[in-house]
């Protein structure tokens, strides 16, 4: 796999939500797993309620996530 780089800017952050039972976000990306720099914001508090719990409709039903959308989009 390649290693995850940090976006070029316009990106000033990155917010990485996740479902603990996501097996496509299965490891947070922080420095144990990745080596991206800056360090990523995690939240991993989601409770997708998507049948296959990567569905993006069951990330956006999220609160945290619907605002970090919102306020990014504002």
């Amino acid at each position: 796999m390649k290693p995850i780089k940090f976006p070029k800017p316009p990106v000033g952050n990155w917010f990485n939500a996740a479902d603990p039972k996501d097996v496509v976000a299965l490891y947070p990306l922080d420095k144990a797993h990745f080596d991206v720099n800056p360090a990523v914001s995690e939240y991993r508090e989601v409770d997708n309620p998507t049948e296959n719990k990567h569905g993006a409709t069951g990330y956006l039903s999220d609160k945290t996530v619907a605002k970090r959308v919102y306020d990014g989009l504002t």
